[in-house]
């Protein structure tokens, strides 16, 4: 299933990419972006294998919900 967004996503960011610079730049632009990329593909794994490793699960969907876990259920949830 990732494939086949990669394959919808890839091209189509490649053909916005070269709208928004010149053409003298797309090289090192689409470069740019390629690199961040594979940067993102590779810390982002070690970054949550460390928060969970340090901090729990709960710490890691913290910080993927960019805000603090609730610890307790509130009422409604837990009459449920």
């Amino acid at each position: 299933m990732q494939a086949a967004f990669f394959a919808v996503d890839s091209p189509t960011r490649r053909a916005v990419l070269s709208w928004l610079v010149d053409p003298a730049q797309t090289l090192g632009a689409d470069t740019l972006f390629h690199g961040v990329s594979t940067v993102g593909i590779v810390v982002g794994p070690l970054v949550a294998g460390a928060l969970v490793a340090t901090g729990g699960y709960a710490a890691a969907y913290a910080v993927d919900v960019g805000r603090p876990c609730r610890r307790d259920v509130p009422d409604a949830v837990a009459a449920a």
